[in-house]
């Protein structure tokens, strides 16, 4: 691998990381900031609504524009985004503007992971490209495992804005390398799609692959609901610091890596089956998170919630990941993936939203925060048992199956 590429990986990594441990650097210290700003606890959800969200509009935006005018603009834009945003979510005096912040952080790290795939299949050799995945895999690895409770660290010594303000001061480091290398790459094939057939490029299409997306969407709900909103619990509740309650987090982290490398080694599962077992999971876990809003349950009791969650979180990502790929007709296997894609990050951003309303309606009923967080994790045990249900319209088929097709229609 010539020296440009190499420098063009390290930038690319270094760019994935830093998105990733901005995404989950938040999680423990979100209660430290919604105590400390006017409105917090109202605006609570739409903190990490609000980046999901700005992700999902990216990745329906930038995808056109790579295709027209190469990644490099779109790129430039995505880094220029994410570092605003983190600067204003330090600077923020207020939740309204935070969340306005995380928004801009969102579109800016949609954008970077659409050009950072974009790149891969336009700068690397077909022998290189699984290297390259693979450290992004890594790089987003390193951040779940680090990131809650780095961010807990930070939050407690310098406070929660440096969480932010912190990766501000990296993402210059990464434009630097990564910038110049892709400056030089071809430019996209010119041309557009009409607004309609715009719009309808991005629905996913019938069928099965509508159906893999329709559970990711649920589950996904599930999973950023709960997550988004134990660290209420874990803080506010039982009393635990910001770095305790990122080691607790941690553990969801570690499992779901733990989940996705479990279906790789029984690659003769139906997909099917591994999506069914993974949101079954789900249905079994969240309830046991839920008890971490009740003190007199013993904390390590919930973990058994937290690892079945994570477990059943990476076992259903790999699933409808592999079933979209299974059953993606010719020729269209991009925009199934992008389907699946943008139905987690449109699930995660509805899932964090809801649950922010779920929680301040129960607390304007008059609810004790006990009481509106078991609310909010009782809809999201909905979400995840309405995935479960959807799972028994996936038609079964393997990885291996998708191979014998490939290779019989000559791919």
């Amino acid at each position: 691998m010539p020296r440009s590429q190499r420098l063009l990986t390290l930038g690319l990594v270094l760019t994935t990381f830093g998105v990733a441990l901005e995404a989950l650097s938040i999680l423990p210290v979100a209660p430290m900031v919604a105590a400390d700003l006017p409105g917090g606890m109202e605006l609570y959800g739409l903190l990490f609504a609000a980046f999901f969200f700005g992700s999902a509009v990216a990745i329906v935006v930038a995808g056109p524009i790579v295709d027209r005018r190469g990644p490099a603009p779109v790129l430039v834009v995505g880094l220029g985004a994410f570092m605003a945003g983190l600067v204003v979510g330090g600077l923020a005096p207020s939740m309204e503007l935070l969340v306005v912040g995380r928004f801009i952080q969102g579109a800016g790290a949609g954008m970077v992971n659409a050009v950072s795939f974009a790149t891969v299949a336009l700068a690397y050799a077909p022998a290189d490209r699984s290297r390259v995945l693979a450290l992004f895999s890594l790089a987003w690895l390193l951040p779940s495992v680090i990131g809650p409770l780095l961010g807990g660290i930070v939050a407690e010594a310098l406070g929660w804005r440096w969480v932010f303000l912190g990766l501000a001061v990296l993402m210059p480091l990464c434009a630097l390398l990564v910038v110049p290398q892709v400056l030089a790459m071809p430019r996209g094939v010119a041309g557009s799609l009409p607004v309609g057939g715009r719009v309808r490029s991005i629905l996913p299409p019938a069928g099965q692959v509508r159906v893999a997306a329709l559970v990711t969407l649920l589950a996904s709900m599930a999973i950023l609901g709960a997550v988004s909103f134990a660290p209420l619990a874990l803080t506010d509740i039982r009393g635990l610091s910001s770095v305790e309650a990122g080691v607790t987090i941690a553990i969801l982290s570690i499992s779901w890596s733990a989940g996705t490398f479990l279906q790789g080694r029984f690659p003769r599962v139906p997909t099917a089956t591994v999506a069914r077992v993974g949101v079954g999971c789900l249905v079994a876990g969240l309830p046991v998170v839920a008890l971490s809003a009740v003190p007199d349950v013993p904390l390590p009791l919930t973990w058994l919630g937290w690892l079945a969650t994570g477990v059943g979180a990476g076992l259903m990502s790999q699933g409808t990941s592999l079933h979209l790929m299974a059953h993606a007709a010719a020729g269209s296997e991009g925009r199934a993936t992008a389907a699946g894609q943008l139905a987690s990050v449109s699930g995660n951003g509805i899932g964090t939203w809801l649950g922010g309303v779920l929680l301040g309606t129960a607390l304007a009923a008059g609810l004790a925060l006990e009481g509106a967080l078991t609310v909010v994790f009782a809809g999201c045990t909905g979400a995840a048992v309405l995935g479960l249900l959807a799972t028994f319209w996936m038609s079964r088929s393997t990885v291996v199956e998708r191979h014998a097709r490939v290779s019989a229609d000559g791919g």
